[in-house]
């Protein structure tokens, strides 16, 4: 077996033991803040003041924002949807948009405590997701970011690691999604990261090629925005399970999941994205 397929398998291992071990992590941590958040406000007042003041807007075929909180339940929480509702609220006041008189003061705060516990277990680290709101020109923080890194080790050895990472955005205002890659290295697993510079071609093209799901290899070209990162040229599908992506550098093959990412969070991502066939 060569060097090359080695290193190709002890990465899978390890990638596959790092996200068995970080699924425990994350369980731990979602019921730790699941019993402190109750502390700032009941699991059930929680419940109560989301049906109230939130799905009025956010519910139905069309929710506003994309983001369904008809499900919400702060029993058991999706860090990543408390984190938008944080946003919303704190931010964009979106908890009056409805037209139910806002709680008062004592009972906004504890909300907030609550919300920002929740939306703080959510899980970090290479091969996890993490979900961000941006602030768009008059609609408020419409903009939804969702963002995972994938390391994998280089054939140099000495603890030396390629650094990908994959950044969806979608729009609000516009539906429209932006799809980017971003490389980096680092010299250990706590290091920091060093911009990594992409071959592009004379008229500022990086080729590569991806992989969606167990569908069948697309060539592709990123559109440098640094000399580091790149957005794609053409409209790319949203994974079901995975996106691999070959060919950035020679003999470098990295896969994201798609497994981890919010449900909720891919509902408002496929009002930007088209959904992979689900037979692929």
């Amino acid at each position: 077996m060569s060097r090359a397929m080695v290193m190709v398998g002890v990465a899978w291992a390890c990638l596959t033991l790092q996200v068995v071990a970080d699924s425990g992590r994350a369980g731990d941590d979602r019921a730790s803040a699941v019993a402190s958040s109750s502390d700032l406000m009941p699991v059930a007042q929680q419940n109560a003041l989301v049906q109230k003041h939130c799905v009025g807007c956010h519910k139905g075929v069309t929710p506003a924002g994309a983001l369904s909180l008809e499900a919400f339940d702060a029993a058991r929480p999706d860090p990543s949807v408390a984190g938008m509702m944080l946003v919303k609220i704190t931010a964009d006041g979106a908890i009056g948009a409805a037209g139910v008189p806002k709680p008062d003061a004592p009972t906004m705060d504890a909300f907030v405590g609550a919300l920002s516990t929740l939306a703080a277990s959510e899980p970090r680290g290479p091969g996890m997701w993490s979900v961000t709101l941006a602030e768009e020109p008059k609609r408020g923080h419409d903009l939804v970011t969702a963002r995972i890194t994938q390391e994998i080790p280089l054939p140099a050895g000495k603890r030396q690691f390629a650094v990908y990472q994959l950044t969806l955005a979608c729009s609000g205002a516009t539906r429209h999604g932006e799809m980017q890659l971003a490389t980096f290295t680092k010299a250990g697993a706590d290091a920091p990261m060093t911009i990594r510079a992409m071959s592009a071609r004379a008229d500022g093209a990086v080729p590569f090629t991806y992989v969606l799901d167990d569908g069948a290899s697309q060539p592709a070209t990123l559109r440098a925005t640094q000399e580091h990162s790149g957005t794609a040229h053409d409209a790319m599908l949203l994974p079901s399970r995975t996106l691999a992506v070959r060919g950035l550098y020679p003999k470098e093959n990295v896969s994201f999941a798609f497994a981890g990412l919010s449900p909720i969070v891919r509902q408002v991502l496929a009002t930007c994205f088209t959904a992979a066939p689900a037979n692929q």
